[in-house]
């Protein structure tokens, strides 16, 4: 889900107003609007949680110790070589 970074107010051409603010969620924006409001930095990705951010780093912490001992391993099973 993409946020405002800011309070967003966007006018419809049916005269219609939509105000997003801080931190919500912009899907009821058009999608043209959401793409340029993107590329000028006022919606971004929805921040994660420390806990999620946490989990996320921990299972990379275990696929790194994985691939760091198949390293290992095949470094050992390689005969030496002058």
């Amino acid at each position: 889900m993409d946020v405002a970074v800011g309070r967003i107010i966007h006018g419809l051409e049916d005269g219609n107003v939509i105000v997003v603010e801080h931190g919500e969620d912009v899907s009821k924006l058009p999608k043209d609007v959401i793409e340029s409001l993107k590329e000028a930095g006022s919606i971004i990705p929805e921040p994660k949680a420390a806990s999620e951010v946490m989990d996320e780093l921990e299972e990379l912490k275990k696929q790194l110790a994985e691939a760091q001992a198949e390293l290992e391993a095949a470094k050992a099973a390689k005969p030496a070589t002058k």
